[in-house]
């Protein structure tokens, strides 16, 4: 794995910010927040450069600037019946991602694993990844593109599907978590980003767009949407973002 430090003037560090300020705060906000994003890693296997993108936001390894390598310093209801099921066909998203700062530094050199649950989870709002963070103030945060492929879209959370699973009381099959015939399960929140306001990056959808509530349904079990795998391979670090919320 190569990791680079990214230079503060670069359009990719740019985009970053703009999407962990967008998505910060339980409900939508208007102004500046109390967060600031510090360094920002890429994280990249190592080979040759590839050609610079023309589409989204046309961010290319000919715009990265290799500078000094940090990563040793690495170191936020409703009932079942209306649970959709929803055929997608494969496409990918930029997800943030929470793991113990003890953690971070084999995550970036080896990849991510399944949790003790057999389920890996993702948001599309900094708040709830910053929800479980270990240290209040200062810590890192995963960025991680993810291939959801089929999505089932619940009202349940990590938790149930976790809970579910492990008493037999899940459409699962084998060791799956997750319902047979689906890639991902998408817990619907009760906040969202302004899908109007999606940006791709290198292929991948990036949900960048300011936090909006939801109006799906009239109440809902989670606050933020969760994205849940249990397929470690379908999901791949891009950053590590270096956040301070004093």
């Amino acid at each position: 794995m190569q990791v680079t430090l990214l230079e503060s003037n670069q359009l990719i560090h740019k985009f970053i910010v703009q999407y962990a300020e967008n998505s910060h705060g339980l409900k939508p906000k208007k102004g500046k927040t109390n967060l600031m994003v510090g360094n920002i890693l890429m994280c990249e296997p190592k080979q040759a450069p590839q050609p610079e993108s023309k589409t989204g936001l046309g961010i290319g390894a000919s715009m990265k600037k290799v500078g000094r390598t940090i990563a040793a310093a690495i170191g936020g209801g409703q009932s079942s019946s209306s649970t959709a099921r929803i055929k997608t066909s494969n496409y990918s998203m930029l997800l943030w991602y929470w793991a113990p700062s003890s953690a971070l530094g084999s995550i970036v050199t080896n990849g991510l694993k399944l949790r003790p649950s057999g389920l890996l989870v993702f948001y599309d709002r900094l708040s709830r990844a910053l929800s479980k963070w270990d240290t209040p103030e200062h810590g890192h945060l995963l960025l991680c593109e993810v291939s959801l492929g089929s999505v089932y879209k619940s009202p349940h959370g990590v938790g149930f599907w976790a809970s579910a699973a492990a008493n037999g009381k899940a459409n699962t099959k084998g060791s799956r978590k997750i319902p047979h015939g689906y890639d991902t399960v998408k817990g619907t929140g009760a906040f969202m980003p302004d899908w109007s306001r999606n940006q791709t990056w290198q292929g991948a959808i990036v949900p960048s767009g300011a936090t909006v509530r939801n109006p799906r349904y009239p109440s809902y079990e989670l606050d933020y949407n969760e994205y849940i795998i249990c397929d470690e391979s379908k999901a791949r670090v891009k950053f590590v973002v270096e956040l301070n919320t004093k």
